[in-house]
Formats: C-alpha cells, sequence, structure tokens
C-alpha cells in the first residue's frame, strides 16, 4: 500500500518493533530518516555522496531499502 500523498506507513516486523515505511520523500537537502530508531540515513540530496556510499542512482532514481530482518 502506497499513500498518493507520500508519508510513510508502520508495519510490524518478526520481532514485533515499529518498522517505518517511506513510501515517498521530500527531497530537502540533509534530511533524516530514521527506522526502527536504531538506522539514520542521511539523504543529502547529492548524487556523489551516495556513489561514495556505494548506492548507484542518477538524480532521479527511487531507492528502496530492504527493511527484512537479517536471521
Amino acid at each position: 500500500m502506497t499513500n498518493k500523498k507520500g508519508g510513510d506507513k508502520q508495519i510490524e516486523n518478526k520481532k514485533g518493533a515499529p518498522t517505518k515505511v517511506v513510501t515517498e520523500i521530500d527531497r530537502r537537502i540533509g534530511q533524516s530518516l530514521i527506522i526502527n530508531q536504531e538506522i539514520e540515513i542521511m539523504l543529502c540530496g547529492m548524487h556523489e555522496d551516495l556513489v561514495r556510499f556505494g548506492i548507484e542512482c542518477s538524480e532521479n532514481s527511487v531507492i528502496q531499502l530492504d527493511l527484512n530482518p537479517i536471521e
């Protein structure tokens, strides 16, 4: 399910911790998302930074994160 207006939804992972699933990201410089209250992801809007962290993308790419727990 996606929210047509963007935003996020909450799901429960296998351990029961609430996990934020981002369906659309506002393109603001330096936006920080907290996922599972443990992982902080900085989206700085710079293609060079994404490449430096090993993420292949173009400026208009949609980046998906696999939030499935590792067993």
